[in-house]
């Protein structure tokens, strides 16, 4: 398990470097589909972090994925914070829930096989794993998705550009977990861990819709 810990980990821990170019390329669309002073100053703003700092990028999201492989409480407590009385929020902090909730939804139903295959044979080593769509999964996409989002939270990147950095990484996200789900199941099955049938053959996750503006 600790094997698995720090291959996850090292996935992430150069994502924003090997995947530079098609993130540049998806905030370049993005700008030239919406052109006007604040989307070109957030689009500035990405590209400078990706042409500068691709490797503070990397650490601090690895950095935070790590916190919650060791702290799993630290992910429930942050996917259940329910307020007790109405308070406002702003749109910028709001803009970024919806984000990561779109993101979360939108991995989690691309990459629902080999999440299957890789948490049925987790299960064989008895970990206390539920089910592939559950939030509060440290190997989630959702935990992923949380962990980039406080990572550049940590970096101080202002909330706006931030969301905007997030939504643009959704695709290389998505290959790099495709694969890195992949490979950590074969790791596990070249050491013997079977799958459990009942979780590989589970049926897929509902995604849950979210609405924008």
């Amino acid at each position: 398990l600790r094997e698995v810990d720090t291959r996850m980990a090292q996935a992430l821990d150069n994502f924003f470097q090997r995947s530079r170019v098609s993130i540049q390329d998806t905030i370049l669309r993005a700008i030239a589909e919406q052109i006007m002073p604040s989307m070109l100053a957030i689009g500035q703003t990405c590209l400078d972090w990706i042409n500068a700092y691709p490797d503070k990028l990397s650490t601090a999201f690895a950095d935070q994925f790590r916190q919650y492989i060791v702290h799993p409480e630290m992910l429930m407590q942050q996917s259940g914070k329910h307020p007790a009385e109405l308070q406002l929020v702003e749109d910028t902090i709001l803009g970024r829930q919806l984000a990561e909730d779109k993101a979360a939804s939108q991995l989690t139903e691309a990459l629902n096989p080999e999440m299957l295959m890789l948490y049925s044979r987790l299960l064989t080593l008895g970990q206390d794993i539920r089910a592939g769509s559950d939030p509060t999964h440290p190997y989630s996409s959702r935990a992923v998705i949380h962990a980039l989002s406080r990572a550049l939270d940590t970096l101080d990147i202002d909330t706006r550009s931030g969301t905007f950095l997030l939504q643009c990484v959704v695709a290389p996200l998505r290959d790099t977990l495709k694969h890195t789900y992949a490979a950590l199941s074969q790791y596990l099955s070249e050491q013997g861990v079977k799958e459990q049938a009942a979780m590989r053959h589970a049926p897929a996750p509902t995604p849950r819709r979210v609405e924008s503006g």
